[in-house]
């Protein structure tokens, strides 16, 4: 009897160290720098495709990148609701502890490594990661704010419900919330910080995502039809467009993946897009008037590039318009993040008004470019909206395109004389 009992213990004994054994290997390669596979575990949608390559430079770089204790979970890895291979953070974690946060910046065809030492940080993955109630229940939000300075801040936050007793399920509860908060300047891989950089980045052509949702192709003629095609931004542009008939201004913001924003409703001649963060750019209509983008739209195309951030892609950002008798417009952003700096006062923006119509009104009055002298022609309007960009210093900067009835988009730009030419995408 005694020979079965110290058998039968030493068999628990060894299958208990082989259960043992195998929850430590589990807990190894989810933390393991090396692991091959990547299965994110964010409460977020994220850039897999820049987190797979962060990981590969970190594993042939360690060594140089390396300068604290743990090791990278980045199964948890964040890139902050962007999907161009531009960012991320990835927890540094310890004994079941975030110790650090690893953040990795795209500047060009480079990365740069940083590591935060911000226990605010820490504590938002220590939350995620391993806290002890977050299996009642999650609600994660994102937002970011650009100071045009050029300062950009990105913050995440996750809440998380706690039961007031852990035996009474009756008692209630209160909400928690942790935050990850991430701020940079556009010229911040330049400046100290940025321990570790300059590892040659492939990725998509040196950067650009391949996220299907993204548009990040820098041809114009792509980059609208992933626009105007999106069935989302699509049913928006045709709301818009019996909008046009009524009396009153009106727009949405969408999102990278085309999601709308609420329709915003303005006045007789004017609708302002409003906070642009976490939008890539907009659509509003015209009912009167000139059939054409206004120096306060270019404007707003300024603040959409901006809203984008250095880690971005600025280029990304577009604002279109729909008038009647099927008029449609859409410009790009065609310059960086520096390009988008510049600013206008409301003084400025209301003397390019002034000149805007100034113009429209001697334009009138040359039968090429007028219809009866009392509606400028579509060369006439072209003409119009070049001579306001070049007067507002962004010419060359802006892209224009037109967007016929049967849906063919057409590149507009000048000639050597001065007038109006389109090229069919």
């Amino acid at each position: 009897m005694t020979k079965k009992l110290i058998s039968w213990l030493a068999f628990t004994m060894a299958f208990c160290l082989l259960l043992l054994s195998c929850v430590h290997d589990e807990i190894y390669t989810a933390s393991d720098p090396a692991s091959k596979e990547y299965h994110s575990k964010s409460l977020w949608k994220e850039d897999a495709t820049f987190i797979k390559n962060v990981m590969k430079i970190y594993s042939e770089h360690e060594s140089a990148i390396r300068k604290t204790d743990g090791n990278p979970v980045w199964d948890y890895a964040m890139s902050m609701g962007k999907y161009d291979e531009t960012f991320m953070a990835v927890p540094i974690v310890k004994n079941d502890k975030v110790i650090n946060t690893l953040v990795c910046g795209r500047f060009g065809k480079k990365v740069y490594f940083r590591y935060e030492n911000s226990e605010m940080n820490n504590d938002f993955f220590q939350d995620i990661m391993f806290g002890k109630y977050s299996r009642y229940n999650t609600e994660p939000k994102e937002n970011s704010s650009v100071n045009h300075k050029g300062i950009i801040c990105t913050t995440q936050s996750v809440s998380m419900w706690y039961p007031n007793s852990e035996t009474n399920p009756d008692a209630g509860g209160h909400w928690e919330t942790s935050y990850y908060n991430n701020c940079y300047s556009f010229q911040d891989y330049a400046n100290p910080g940025w321990e570790n950089g300059g590892y040659d980045y492939g990725g998509s052509n040196g950067g650009g995502s391949t996220d299907p949702n993204s548009q990040q192709s820098e041809d114009p003629c792509q980059k609208t039809k992933s626009i105007i095609n999106n069935p989302q931004v699509k049913a928006s542009i045709d709301d818009l467009k019996t909008k046009s008939t009524g009396t009153l201004e009106n727009a949405y913001k969408f999102k990278a993946d085309g999601t709308p924003s609420n329709l915003i409703v303005g006045n007789a001649h004017t609708v302002n897009f409003g906070d642009k963060t976490g939008y890539q750019g907009g659509y509003h209509n015209h009912t009167t008037g000139i059939p054409m983008l206004a120096p306060a739209d270019i404007e707003q195309l300024l603040q959409f590039a901006l809203a984008q951030g250095n880690y971005g892609n600025s280029s990304a950002a577009y604002v279109g318009m729909v008038a009647p008798n099927d008029v449609h417009y859409i410009i790009q952003f065609n310059g960086n993040y520096d390009d988008a700096l510049v600013t206008f006062s409301q003084q400025d923006l209301d003397e390019f008004k002034i000149k805007y119509q100034e113009i429209n009104e001697i334009m009138l009055l040359d039968s090429q470019y007028s219809i009866d002298h009392i509606k400028l022609n579509t060369n006439g309007i072209e003409i119009l909206f070049f001579d306001i960009l070049k007067k507002m210093g962004l010419y060359g900067k802006v892209n224009l395109q037109r967007i016929d009835k049967s849906g063919v988009i057409k590149n507009i730009n000048l000639d050597q004389n001065n007038q109006s030419i389109s090229t069919d995408c």
